[in-house]
């Protein structure tokens, strides 16, 4: 089973807490930082690496909800505060960088390899991707095939948000592999 799958696989067992209900929220920003430079005789610069847009997201399972992405960056886990996003990492509350977004690369806490983050939102690794459909719903592209995670919505994915939830999907499955890890073996 590829390591994608197995992640994924990992996700099922989560008992989520209800929570509230979502909200209005203001447009999606991006926080850049832009260099002014007039001089004449350098190339335009390339293309800017694929970052991450701060905007409210929810992802719900079989209509619960799991977690939620607000307008400023706090990214709460069943109901429970569990990080905060940037343009370019999410940090855990304990100050741990669950995932960091490095020249078009994204690092996850736990991981032996980068995911490469794609122009179109979407992470790639070793013949394999997860990418967000346009439903909200995770879809994991291999070498045997594609398989979705029917029971995962996402609400408030747009062309600019696409990246931030492949990341967060990326982070849950890392975080689902160490609570695993961690779990005794049962006889």
């Amino acid at each position: 089973m590829t390591e994608l799958r197995r992640a994924l696989a990992l996700l099922a067992p989560l008992t989520l807490a209800p929570m509230g209900c979502a909200r209005t929220a203001p447009p999606p920003t991006t926080v850049t930082a832009v260099a002014h430079d007039t001089a004449p005789e350098r190339a335009a610069p390339p293309a800017a690496a694929p970052r991450l847009t701060v905007s409210p997201l929810r992802f719900t399972e079989r209509d619960v909800a799991a977690l939620t992405l607000d307008a400023q960056g706090n990214v709460s886990l069943q109901g429970a505060p569990w990080a905060r996003l940037s343009n370019d990492r999410l940090v855990a509350l304990d100050g741990r960088v669950l995932a960091e977004v490095r020249d078009g690369r994204v690092r996850f806490d736990g991981a032996d390899h980068e995911a490469a983050l794609t122009d179109d939102g979407a992470l790639s690794h070793d013949g394999e991707s997860l990418r967000i459909d346009d439903a909200g719903t995770p879809v994991f592209q291999g070498p045997r095939g594609t398989v979705t995670h029917g029971a995962l919505r996402i609400e408030g994915v747009t062309a600019s948000t696409r990246a931030t939830a492949a990341v967060l999907v990326g982070a849950l499955m890392m975080r689902a592999r160490a609570m695993r890890a961690d779990a005794p073996e049962s006889p």
